[in-house]
């Protein structure tokens, strides 16, 4: 896993190095079960939940680690399964209610402060995405507290299956994409619906028809952060969404679309993740680039 930077409206943003996941049947290496104890005993004493018999930060899972991640995630209504996963809502949401209630952390494997040098080349995207996407307080809805890592790294998100039909005229058009979308770090996948216009450019029929139905073979794509460097939840997906798509058909065709999920106009790559997706689709002969703005709904 690559080391994500995680911050709460702070001046003092932390590195967080967890490598896999924690919890029932899970990787459970030492140092991160050892991470997630250490955050678990902090949560409850910010809380001034004192117990008689505390959880033992020793690196090793067991029921009663397994019964307080249980726990945390039912009285934080997150999902109740047992598993802290290294990019999942969970330990976000530890670290971001610590941060937010002013509790120092106490030193543990795999967080600590992050360096200038990470912190630098995007702090100031980072804050202009979060206005352009609503966010005060650093804190951003979905996720238990505010966390970003830096721009264009991978994360555990990914496009599925997917389907697709545009229609145009001359240099105008419409579009309608419909994408499944799965968090590899948790199992958590929904269904996106994607509307929109299109500015056109095509060589052939001043027509312009392409459609890619779910039964064509088809690529999906790994979702990267994009310049704004915000930690994706299900609510990233949500709301302005840029495309960029290129194709050729002659009967039978291919296509590349590129989506970008909270789109801003600027400057380029400034959205909450983008991903590109590829596949066979059918149409009208012609070689066709096209670009516009949707808005993605859930289905």
């Amino acid at each position: 896993m690559i080391p994500e930077i995680c911050a709460q409206g702070a001046s003092s943003p932390l590195l967080l190095d967890m490598k896999a996941m924690v919890g029932l049947n899970a990787v459970n290496n030492r140092d991160d079960v050892k991470l997630v104890q250490t955050l678990l005993v902090a949560f409850n004493s910010s809380r001034g939940m004192a117990s008689t018999r505390p959880l033992e930060i020793d690196g090793f899972i067991g029921p009663r680690t397994i019964e307080a991640i249980t726990t945390y995630q039912k009285v934080s209504s997150l999902k109740a399964d047992g598993l802290v996963g290294p990019r999942g809502e969970t330990i976000h949401s530890l670290i971001g209610n610590l941060q937010s209630r002013g509790y120092a952390i106490p030193p543990c494997p795999g967080l600590g402060p992050a360096p200038d040098k990470m912190i630098a080349p995007f702090t100031g995207a980072q804050a202009l995405s979060m206005r352009l996407n609503g966010v005060t307080g650093a804190t951003r809805s979905g996720i238990g507290g505010s966390s970003f890592g830096a721009p264009f790294t991978p994360t555990t998100w990914k496009i599925g299956n997917s389907a697709m039909i545009d229609v145009g005229w001359k240099d105008k058009g419409l579009f309608v994409a419909h994408l499944d979308i799965t968090n590899e770090d948790g199992g958590e996948s929904f269904h996106v619906v994607i509307r929109g216009g299109l500015a056109m450019a095509s060589q052939g029929s001043p027509l312009g028809f392409d459609i890619s139905l779910p039964s064509d073979p088809s690529g999906g794509g790994r979702v990267v952060r994009g310049l704004g460097g915000v930690s994706i939840s299900k609510a990233s997906f949500f709301g302005v969404c840029g495309v960029s798509m290129f194709g050729f058909e002659a009967g039978v065709g291919y296509g590349f679309t590129l989506f970008q999920f909270g789109w801003a106009p600027a400057p380029p790559g400034m959205c909450n993740g983008f991903a590109l997706t590829h596949g066979y689709q059918h149409g009208i002969p012609s070689i066709g680039v096209a670009s516009g703005v949707g808005a993605a709904t859930p289905m």
